[in-house]
């Protein structure tokens, strides 16, 4: 799989764009495009120590592994966040869990059903 991705000024990870799926034997499968503007986002304030804090705070029993910064949508306003994958104690590896905190508040953002 060849996902191509591009980040703004800020090291924010912006909207996909582009997915191109390749066989083993180098054929592509399928690809998938769509016209996304870059949205326009507010600057990170929040560093990545502060946001891995909340996550974990936010989540008792859970601890903050990688995180890295996206631009997201919530309430259809678009948002860098960054992304905190949670580790449950007792736990070596990442089981799905993530966390959204808001890079410029630091507040832990509310998954949208």
């Amino acid at each position: 799989m060849l996902s191509y991705r591009r980040y703004s000024s800020d090291g924010v990870l912006l909207p996909m764009r582009l997915d191109i799926t390749i066989s083993t034997s180098g054929r592509i499968m399928a690809s998938t495009s769509s016209r996304v503007s870059a949205p326009q986002l507010p600057r990170p304030t929040v560093l990545v120590d502060a946001a891995q804090r909340e996550a974990a705070a936010s989540r008792p029993g859970s601890r903050a592994d990688t995180a890295f910064l996206l631009a997201k949508e919530f309430d259809g306003q678009w948002r860098p966040c960054w992304a905190v994958n949670l580790i449950k104690a007792g736990e070596v590896k990442p089981t799905g869990a993530v966390a959204f905190v808001d890079a410029v508040t630091g507040k832990v953002i509310t998954q949208q059903g």
